[in-house]
């Protein structure tokens, strides 16, 4: 599992999700660049992670999500 969080959120969701890794961003969408960064080499995703679970409130994720999909 991979987590991101801001600084205000981090402790939180490291307290959350112990087991999970934990990015930090920071300033604007912080958060979600840094999952994005974590999610940037689909190749290796598509080989080692057997589910994708997103929940996000905006559409910033939907091209790699739909990458992620092409692939399987």
């Amino acid at each position: 599992m991979v987590v991101a969080a801001g600084p205000t959120l981090a402790f939180e969701a490291g307290v959350a999700w112990p087991a999970a890794r934990l990015l930090l961003g920071r300033g604007v969408d912080g958060a979600d660049k840094a999952l994005l960064g974590w999610a940037s080499d689909i190749e290796w995703i598509c080989a080692h992670v057997d589910r994708v679970i997103l929940g996000s409130g905006d559409g910033i994720f939907a091209p790699t999500l739909a990458a992620i999909q092409e692939q399987g």
